[in-house]
């Protein structure tokens, strides 16, 4: 059963909670006092933990949250040394040997007691591969009534690989923790030109030690936390008026949990050798500047996914598709002799053509098409999953379907902006979705990262000096996938 399609009125309503998410001006004495005291904190080697910590004291104080009956906590959070617990549950996973898996989590490992009635998830959502998957086992687990603190990052560098998979605007944080079937009392994020810059340029996480903007920057998203709350009455989520969406079991939900083995498989085979890929900046250069769609593009990025993509439609002769189906005016196009073309483009000014509601009775009468492109916009897709199986059921058996999406990036079309994607996020989606992966590619470069937050705006060419990218650094991502031949 699918999640429903949100009308555009329910994100707006959302929206409006979310506005007030980074609008609280934070006195820099007080942060700093407020690190001073705690020992926890002192050493932090990433700021914007510490204004999450500083706003879950406000947080803890207004809701009477102090002192918990029961905590359930899955790492070593420094907003646990702000409470008075009676008793706590630890639920940490181990990356050795796989336990304690979130995907996996039930009551029966909760013991005895009564459920908790607060849980503390830091840093820990962009190591879920199914985030939604995982956030509906906490519901689960929790007393009715209890609530829920999660922080995670927008704007970082690759960790923990392979297991490091989404990040989150604030958007895209309240749409998962509702999809759960939570209430968001409160959403609050932080970011700064000077982090970002210092994160980027160092590769690693700058400390309040190093940082001289603690207010941080309007309209810059690093980090985004909030607090969450499971109903009271958890049976009547479904159909709940205001800002709970109804949350039956959703698509994300259907899909079986993935072992180490077969995310250190999929790492290894496909997402890893793309990463090492090195181009030819000068071919890539002349390529740029034969078509006269690239030589003005406003982000670098989209032409290496371009260059790769040429290479692939004769890899896998894809240069003449009998149908195409594209959902915007992709760059793409340009480098294809097309029999016929289906164009479902969204119209956000009068919310038709939504991806999450795409089914073939709109495509006509004519075949299923044989290659999709899809450009830029799964990060603005409240339930990406949802949309690609539509994608899966509308392309013929055997037909490939392109994509891209960014890792960095700045908000942008708000409210409709969610999440972003690493390789390994990009290739888990798509084969929940049904399809084979086939190709991956991705690019980022310190000199791209400093423009784009510095200037607030998608550097091109002429601004990014170092074409052939930087290791470690991601910026976008984009693959090529197929939808399986049914055996016969």
């Amino acid at each position: 059963m699918h999640h429903p399609i949100r009308a555009k009125t329910q994100v707006l309503e959302l929206w409006k909670l979310v506005q007030q998410a980074g609008r609280q001006k934070r006195d820099e004495k007080e942060l700093l006092s407020f690190v001073g005291n705690r020992t926890a904190l002192r050493g932090d080697d990433n700021f914007p933990r510490v204004v999450a910590a500083y706003d879950f004291s406000i947080l803890i104080k207004k809701y009477s949250l102090a002192s918990p009956k029961r905590l359930l906590v899955f790492g070593t959070d420094p907003e646990i040394s702000l409470l008075t617990v009676g008793d706590r549950v630890d639920y940490v996973y181990d990356q050795d040997k796989g336990t304690n898996d979130l995907h996996s989590l039930s009551s029966s490992v909760l013991g005895s007691g009564p459920a908790p009635d607060l849980a503390i998830l830091g840093q820990t959502l962009e190591h879920l591969y199914d985030p939604a998957l995982a956030m509906r086992n906490i519901f689960s687990v929790l007393a009715d009534g209890a609530y829920f603190f999660a922080s995670g990052p927008l704007t970082s560098i690759p960790h923990r690989t392979p297991m490091h998979f989404y990040h989150f605007t604030a958007m895209g944080l309240a749409v998962l923790m509702q999809n759960a079937g939570f209430e968001s009392i409160a959403l609050e994020q932080w970011g700064s030109n000077e982090y970002e810059t210092a994160l980027f340029q160092k590769m690693a996480w700058p400390g309040s030690d190093t940082l001289k903007n603690l207010g941080g920057d309007q309209n810059h998203v690093d980090f985004v936390w909030g607090l969450f709350r499971k109903p009271t009455n958890s049976s009547a989520v479904s159909g709940k008026a205001g800002l709970v969406w109804s949350c039956n079991q959703g698509t994300l939900l259907q899909h079986p949990v993935y072992t180490k083995m077969s995310l250190l498989h999929l790492w290894e085979s496909v997402v890893k050798p793309s990463t090492e890929r090195r181009r030819d900046v000068k071919a890539m250069q002349d390529f740029a500047m034969k078509r006269t769609t690239l030589r003005g593009s406003n982000d670098f990025p989209r032409v290496v996914a371009l260059y790769d993509f040429s290479f692939w439609l004769d890899k896998y002769n894809l240069s003449t598709p009998h149908r195409v189906l594209t959902f915007g005016q992709d760059f793409e196009m340009s480098l294809l002799t097309v029999g016929d073309h289906v164009g479902y483009v969204y119209d956000q000014g009068k919310d038709t053509n939504d991806l999450h509601s795409l089914r073939s009775s709109v495509l006509g009468s004519g075949p299923a098409p044989d290659l999709a492109i899809l450009g830029q916009t799964l990060e603005h897709l409240y339930d990406p999953l949802l949309a690609m199986s539509n994608v899966f059921n509308v392309v013929a058996e055997g037909a490939y379907f392109f994509t891209s999406t960014p890792l960095t990036n700045i908000p942008h079309m708000t409210p409709i902006h969610y999440f972003h994607y690493t390789s390994m996020g990009l290739a888990i989606l798509m084969q929940k979705a049904g399809f084979e992966v086939v190709e991956l590619g991705q690019w980022g470069a310190t000199d791209y990262e400093v423009v784009l937050f510095t200037d607030m705006w998608w550097p091109g060419w002429a601004k990014v000096k170092n074409a052939t990218g930087d290791v470690g650094h991601v910026d976008q991502v984009w693959g090529l996938f197929r939808k399986p031949r049914t055996k016969p």
